[in-house]
C-alpha cells in the first residue's frame, strides 16, 4: 500500500491528540458531517478516547438531509460511538448559503458543548482543506494573516464565549490517507453533492488541485507554504500585541484611545495589525474587514487633515491634539434584545449580559441620544465619568418591554436597580483574537 493510501494509525492520531493537549480521559465532542474525512475522526477518536459524543448537523437543505442524517448517526451507532443529530430549524438563506449553512454548524455545535460541559471540539479538517483554503483567500485578496494555515487549536466562534475550543488533530493528513482508513475499517461514507456543483468556488479550487496546471501548486507545497507563513504570523503578532500594549488605552466599556503619533509611528504591517484587531473586536465582529477597506482606511487616518471614518462597525475620529478615538458606530449597533428569563445573552457581540430573578420582561438597547439625555437629566454629574461620545451611546441599557428607558449598570439608574449583569467582552475578545496554534506538517 502506498503511503498516500496508508491508513492513519491509532498511534499517529494518539500522538497528534497529544501535541493538542488532550488526554483520553477528556471530554470531547466530534462534529461528524458523515464524510470521509469525519467518518475517519470518529473512528480514531473511539479507539483512543472514553469520552466522546459526536454531533451530525442536519441543516435541512436538501431533501434528502434528514434521511442522510439518519445514516450517519445509524453507522457511529454501529459502532458504539453515541451520536445525536442536530437541526438547524428556520428560515434558510437564498444566497451566500455555504456560510450561513456554516454559521448555523458552528453554533449549534458550540451551543450544544455548552450545555453539556464539554470544553472541547474535534473538527476534520485535514491537509487539503489548508491547500484548498490558501487559494480560495489568495483569490480574493487576502494578506498574510487569510493565508496563513488553518490553526490546530482556535477559540469558538460564539461572540462573548471562551469555550468550546476547537481542535483539529487530522490537518497532518491528506484526505486520501483519511479515505484508506475508513476503506480499512469497512466504513462507508456519505459524498456531499455540494463538493461536485461547480458553481462553489471552493469545488472549483478542489478540481483545481486535482490536476494542477503549474508546478509548485500540489497540495503538500501549499501546505508548506501555509505553514511558514502561519511561523510569520506568528512573529507579527507578537510585535502587534506590544505595540497595542505600549500606545492604546482599551476601555471594557467599549472604546479605545490612541496615541496618534506613536500609534502611527510603526512598521506599516504592525499598524494594520493593531487596526484590524481592535476595529474587529470593538465592532463585535467574527471576521475582521476586508484588508483593502483597512489599507484605505490607514491611509486616511495618517493625513493631516483627517476628521474621521466609519470602519467595520466602528467610528475612528481625533479626539484631542495627537489623539484617536476608536468605538462602536452607534448606527450599527444590534437592535433591542428581549431578557424574558435570567439566561446569559450576548448582545452586540461585544457583552455577555442577564437580568436575574423572576422581574418580568425587558430588554437590552444602545443608550443612545435620548437615553444619555434621560440619564444626565436625573444625574448631572453623569458626564464626568462617562465614555466619550459617541462611545457612550453604544453601551447596553435596560429598558422597559414597553420602550420605558431605566439605566446603564456602567452610568446609573433612573429608577429602582434591577439585577442586571453586564460583562464586558472586549478583554476576552482582545486575548483570544492569537488564541490559535498551527500544526507541524507531520504525515505529508
Amino acid at each position: 500500500m502506498s503511503a498516500p493510501d496508508r491508513p492513519v494509525s491509532g498511534a499517529e492520531f494518539a500522538g497528534a491528540m497529544a501535541r493538542l493537549g488532550l488526554a483520553p480521559e477528556d471530554p470531547l465532542a466530534l462534529a461528524v458531517s458523515g464524510g470521509a474525512d469525519s467518518m475517519a475522526l470518529a473512528l480514531l477518536a473511539r479507539d483512543w478516547g472514553r469520552h466522546i459524543q459526536a454531533l451530525h448537523v442536519d441543516h435541512g437543505l436538501r431533501p434528502d438531509s434528514a434521511a442522510e442524517a439518519r445514516q450517519v448517526v445509524a453507522w457511529l451507532k454501529a459502532r458504539d460511538i453515541p451520536a445525536l443529530c442536530l437541526r438547524w430549524h428556520g428560515r434558510k438563506p437564498a444566497s451566500c448559503i455555504q456560510a450561513r449553512a456554516r454559521e448555523a454548524r458552528y453554533r449549534l455545535l458550540e451551543d450544544w458543548c455548552r450545555a453539556h460541559d464539554v470544553p472541547a471540539l474535534l473538527l476534520a479538517h485535514q491537509a487539503d482543506d489548508i491547500a484548498e483554503t490558501f487559494l480560495l483567500r489568495l483569490s480574493r485578496g487576502s494578506g498574510l494573516y487569510g493565508l496563513a494555515a488553518i490553526p490546530a487549536v482556535a477559540p469558538p466562534l460564539t461572540p462573548c464565549e471562551a469555550l468550546p475550543r476547537r481542535y483539529r488533530p487530522l490537518l497532518g493528513w491528506r484526505k486520501s490517507r483519511l479515505a484508506a482508513t475508513c476503506r480499512v475499517a469497512g466504513q462507508p461514507w456519505l459524498e456531499d453533492p455540494g463538493n461536485r456543483d461547480p458553481r462553489f468556488a471552493r469545488t472549483r479550487v478542489r478540481t483545481l488541485l486535482a490536476a494542477p496546471p503549474l508546478r509548485g501548486l500540489e497540495v503538500p507545497r501549499l501546505v508548506r507554504i501555509a505553514h511558514g507563513l502561519a511561523r510569520a504570523r506568528a512573529a507579527l503578532e507578537d510585535a502587534e500585541r506590544r505595540h497595542v500594549a505600549a500606545h492604546v488605552r482599551l476601555d471594557e466599556r467599549g472604546y479605545a484611545l490612541l496615541a496618534r503619533t506613536a500609534f502611527l509611528d510603526a512598521p506599516e504591517e504592525i499598524v494594520l495589525r493593531a487596526l484590524t484587531r481592535l476595529v474587529t473586536v470593538l465592532g463585535g465582529r467574527t471576521y475582521p474587514p476586508r484588508q483593502e477597506r483597512l489599507r484605505r482606511a490607514l491611509v486616511a487616518i495618517r493625513a493631516p487633515d483627517f476628521r474621521g471614518l466609519a470602519l467595520g462597525g466602528c467610528l475612528v475620529r481625533p479626539l484631542a491634539p495627537d489623539r484617536l478615538l476608536l468605538c462602536r458606530e452607534p448606527a450599527a449597533v444590534a437592535g433591542r434584545l428581549l431578557l424574558a428569563d435570567a439566561a446569559w445573552q450576548c448582545w452586540d457581540g461585544r457583552y455577555k449580559l442577564r437580568l436575574a430573578g423572576a422581574v418580568g420582561d425587558h430588554a437590552v438597547a444602545a443608550l443612545g441620544s435620548e437615553g444619555w439625555r434621560t440619564l444626565r437629566a436625573a444625574r448631572p454629574d453623569v458626564a464626568r465619568h462617562a465614555p466619550p461620545h459617541p462611545a457612550r451611546l453604544t453601551l447596553p441599557a435596560l429598558y422597559t418591554a414597553a420602550g420605558r428607558f431605566l439605566g446603564t449598570p456602567y452610568l446609573g439608574w433612573v429608577a429602582k436597580p434591577l439585577p442586571f449583569d453586564v460583562i464586558s467582552c472586549i478583554g476576552l475578545h482582545m486575548d483570544r483574537w492569537h488564541d490559535h496554534a498551527p500544526l507541524p506538517e507531520h504525515g505529508l
